[in-house]
């Protein structure tokens, strides 16, 4: 029988995911984007490739995508000129953004376990880090930490 067969799965999972993504497409030409991403969001996961991120922007282009290295991400801040984005995520740094083309500027070392929260202070500036206003925290085996880094991109 047919639907027990994996590879009919296989194949049935990747027209439903074509379908979605011109489906997706006539969406965003039409520019009816909240109809184009909910078919983005539907189409199965694991066959989104470049025509998927493609469209997702099209019809999102206030969206920011973060180019690169980039872990489960708990936190993000943004600085107060709205330029720079700060994320904390599983590993064991805390990442720089450009907040216009997504693109990673720094990574700040020195955290210990996950970032559970970065943050800048509102002026920008922090009597701990008074270059960049960054700080994070998270939760080491010994309690909760507070990281402040200097530094001139942020």
């Amino acid at each position: 029988m047919p639907d027990d067969d994996p590879q009919f799965k296989d194949e049935a999972e990747e027209r439903l995911y074509r379908s979605q993504i011109l489906q997706a497409a006539n969406f965003a030409e039409e520019k009816n984007y909240g109809l184009a991403t909910r078919a983005l969001l539907e189409a199965p996961a694991r066959f989104r490739n470049f025509e998927w991120g493609y469209l997702l922007r099209k019809a999102n282009p206030q969206l920011t995508v973060l180019e690169g290295e980039v872990q489960n991400i708990y936190s993000l801040a943004v600085n107060p000129d709205g330029t720079r984005l700060a994320t904390g995520s599983e590993g064991t740094m805390a990442r720089i953004w450009d907040a216009q083309s997504g693109q990673l500027l720094e990574r700040l070392e020195g955290h210990v376990g996950v970032i559970e929260s970065v943050a800048y202070s509102p002026d920008g500036k922090s009597p701990q880090a008074p270059a960049t206003g960054l700080s994070a925290s998270g939760t080491p085996s010994r309690g909760k930490r507070c990281w402040c880094w200097r530094g001139t991109t942020a």
